[in-house]
C-alpha cells in the first residue's frame, strides 16, 4: 500500500508540510462528542434524517463557538 500526498488548493506548499494529524484529531473529537455517529451506542442514528439534523446542529454550534458570539 502506498500513500500519495497531493496539494488540492494553495500555492507554494511543500510536500513535507502536508499533514493529516489535525484533521484526524478533529474527527476523533467529533466522534467522541457525538454518539449519533458512533456505532453500538444508544444514540446511534439509524435514520439518515435524524443524523442530518444532528450534523446541522453541530455545525451551527461549532460556528458560534469559533466566532465567539
Amino acid at each position: 500500500m502506498k500513500i500519495e500526498k497531493k496539494v488540492i488548493f494553495g500555492n507554494d506548499i511543500e510536500q513535507r508540510q502536508i499533514s493529516t494529524s489535525l484533521l484526524e484529531r478533529q474527527n476523533l473529537t467529533f466522534r467522541q462528542d457525538n454518539n449519533r455517529v458512533s456505532r453500538k451506542t444508544i444514540g446511534f442514528s439509524k435514520v439518515a434524517r435524524w443524523l442530518e439534523y444532528q450534523m446541522n446542529l453541530v455545525r451551527i454550534l461549532t460556528s458560534v463557538e469559533s466566532t465567539g458570539d
